[in-house]
This record gives structure tokens, sequence and C-alpha cells, in this order.
């Protein structure tokens, strides 16, 4: 590698962060309302998280769409359509607010998808610029940059709120236009700013060129080390939306405002970004699949202490939204660093868009399924799902140990099995 390429990659990287807290911001604040948005056109809190359901059923379809781009029109231009079509969708969110429509409102958080996809692909761009040594770091980072969106987001709500209010919109609608004006912010940066694209210098580092032959995607995620991502990925991913949508339902159905939702908010999602760079050096240090069960046991507690706020006591669930968030951090930081690890870029390309996709399914299940799930047996029933699913990714850390012992008979290493 030489000098020049380092400097670009510094560059690159330190583009890939700002774009990340920018655009972090613009998630963590609509997705904060979006529940509440539900609720209130709908007029029944067990359809509070259908929004939130098509929202991320739109990134998973963006993710794979959008990655597969990645592979053909490179990461600068792939990332600057998802912006857009971000921006479109907090639009007419905002709009359905403006007329009271909850199917329209259900159109704008599809649309809005590419947007949360971009912020997730972006991690696997800066890791695809480095090297093994250096790739759980990159990674790390740029998870971490959301850290600055999460606390932002949250804060903005009422000052957004009251700006919609100011222009004859409820307060709800607040987040989603300040949602479409920065992902146009956003699309020009990428635009202007994202250059040379980052998937030019992933295949100059590259053991060999992007275009080689793939394996079957099918092939692929049969791969021990690449079931257990998916596996840390998906459960960590459901459970963590699962409490988190209904949390600010359950919130103001206990009479807490806005602004001490934020607060809430914004403790849940520090734990799911701030630790990142601490997640990276535990990864290195002791290994993805012991990372994986540290996730396991956070989002196992965190479940047993959201299962005490029946009433939605501040401290408890600041406590338990918190913990969610960590116990998130450590499944997807470390489940996306198996991933990286695992496999050469020629496959890593095609699963990074599966593998997005698979998580934001578990998601969208989670969205869909809360608002039943509270109707039925309040937010203790949603702390017990929790827990169970928590769980799952211990199954596929006791087969991957399996076949990392035999592995190790054959003489094969697996970072995974570390």
């Amino acid at each position: 590698m030489t000098a020049q390429h380092k400097d670009i990659r510094r560059r690159l990287l330190a583009l890939l962060f700002a774009g990340n807290a920018f655009t972090s911001t613009m998630i963590v604040a609509a997705a904060t309302v979006t529940s509440l948005a539900g609720e209130s056109l709908s007029g029944s809190a067990r359809f509070a998280g259908l929004p939130a359901t098509v929202g991320v059923l739109g990134t998973a379809v963006a993710a794979s769409a959008l990655s597969q781009l990645s592979y053909k029109w490179g990461r600068r231009r792939t990332f600057v359509l998802g912006a857009v079509l971000a921006g479109l969708g907090a639009t007419i969110a905002a709009v359905s607010l403006w007329i009271g429509s909850f199917v329209l409102l259900i159109v704008g958080l599809f649309i809005m998808g590419p947007g949360r996809a971009i912020n997730q692909l972006a991690r696997f761009a800066a890791g695809d610029m480095h090297a093994d040594d250096r790739r759980v770091s990159a990674i790390s980072l740029i998870v971490w940059a959301a850290t600055i969106g999460s606390v932002l987001g949250p804060r903005l709500i009422a000052r957004a709120g009251a700006v919609a209010e100011a222009l004859g919109i409820q307060a709800l609608a607040g987040p989603f236009l300040m949602a479409a004006v920065g992902y146009a912010m956003a699309a020009f940066y990428y635009f202007a700013f994202l250059r040379p694209d980052p998937m030019e210098l992933a295949v100059v580092e590259s053991d060999g060129p992007i275009d080689v032959e793939r394996r079957p995607i099918r092939e692929v995620v049969r791969l021990p080390a690449i079931k257990l991502a998916l596996a840390a990925l998906m459960a960590s991913q459901f459970v963590m939306v699962f409490v988190m949508v209904i949390s600010p339902v359950h919130m103001r159905a206990n009479g807490h405002n806005l602004d001490a939702i934020g607060w809430v908010m914004m403790a849940h999602t520090l734990g799911m970004f701030a630790v990142a760079p601490i997640t990276g050096i535990a990864i290195r240090r002791w290994g993805t699949r012991r990372v994986i069960v540290a996730a396991t046991v956070v989002l196992f507690v965190a479940s047993l202490v959201a299962m005490t706020a029946t009433t939605a006591d501040m401290k408890t669930l600041v406590v338990a939204l918190f913990l969610i968030g960590l116990g998130w951090n450590l499944g997807f930081v470390s489940g996306s660093t198996v991933i990286q690890e695992e496999l050469e870029l020629r496959d890593r390309v095609s699963i990074q868009g599966v593998g997005d996709t698979l998580t934001a399914l578990a998601g969208a299940v989670g969205a869909f399924t809360t608002g039943f799930v509270i109707d039925w047996w309040q937010y203790r029933g949603v702390g017990v799902v929790g827990l169970v699913v928590s769980l799952v990714p211990l199954i596929a850390v006791s087969r991957n140990r399996a076949t990392s012992r035999s592995d190790d008979r054959t003489g094969v290493t697996s970072s995974s099995g570390r």
C-alpha cells in the first residue's frame, strides 16, 4: 500500500464517519416518534408498530438492492440514491401527519428505508478499505459515529416539533421535516465529497480483483461462521426493535411527554453506538464468539429489567433501554466482523446485502408484533419475548464451537471460533 492510498483511505473513512453521524441524527429523531405517529393516526396501540415495520421492510428491500448496486455503481452513487429516496419518504411522512393519513405514513416510512440501509452499508464500505488487522476498528468507528446522532436526534425532537406547530402541522411531523431536509443535504454531501469511490480502494486493498466469479449466496450462508453472524445480527435486531418501538407508546400512555421520551431514547441509542470502539477492542482481544455470548447475556438482563417497568418508571426504562442498546451493539458489531473476516471481497459484497436484509426482516417482525404483545400482555410481555429471543444466538455459538473443534483437528482456523 502506498502512502497516497493510506491518505485517501483516512480521508474516506473520515467522510463516512461524518456522513453516518449526520444521517443517524435523522434516523434516530424520526424513529423516536414513528410509533407515536402510528398510534395517533391509526387510533390504536396495536398498530403503533406497523409504520416502523414497513420502514424496516423498506430497509430490508433497499439493503439487498443497494448492496448489489454498490457492486455495479460503487458506493458513492449508491449512497446518493439512498439519501434522495429517504428524503422523499420523510417528506411524505410529514405530509401524512398534516392531512391525517395513516396509509400515507406507511408509504413514507417504506421509502425512507434506503436511508437506514446506506447508514448500515457504510460500515462495510469502511471495512472493505482496510486489511484484516484494521477492519474491525474501521467497522467500530463507523458504528460509533451514530453516537452523535443518538445524542442530537432525541434532543432535537421538541424543537423540530415546535417548528412543525408553527407551520400549522402537529408536532410529530417535525422530526420528519427535519429528516427530509437532512437527507437532501446528505445526498449532496456524498455526491460532492465521497471521491474516489470507496469501492475502488477496496479493490486495491483486496487480494484479487472484485470481478472474480462469486460463490452462490446459498453456499455462503450455509457456512457455520456466517450462520453464527446472521444469528447474532438477527436476534440482536429483533430484541432491540421489539422493545424500542413500543417503549415511547408505553411511556406516553403513562403520562410522559416528548421530552421525557427523548431522554430515554437518547440513553437507548447511546447504548447502541457509544461503546462501539470498546466492542472492537473486545473482539480483537477475546474473539467474536465470546462477544456474541456477551451480547446474549446483556440482552437477557435488559429484558428482565424491562419486565419490571410496568408503570413506565423513567429510571427503570433508562437502564433497560440502555442495556438493550448495548446488547444490540455487541451483537451487531461482532456479527458484522464475522462477515468481514470470514469471506473474501468477491463473496463479501453479496452477503453484506443479504445479511442486512435478513437483519432488517427480523426487525420488521419485531416492530409488527410488539404492538399486539403490549395490547395482550402489557409491557411485561414485551420483556418476556425479548428474554426468550435473546437466547437464540447461543444455539449458533454452540454449533460454531463444535465446527471449530473439528477444524482444529484438521488444521483449519477461524476468527469466529476464538
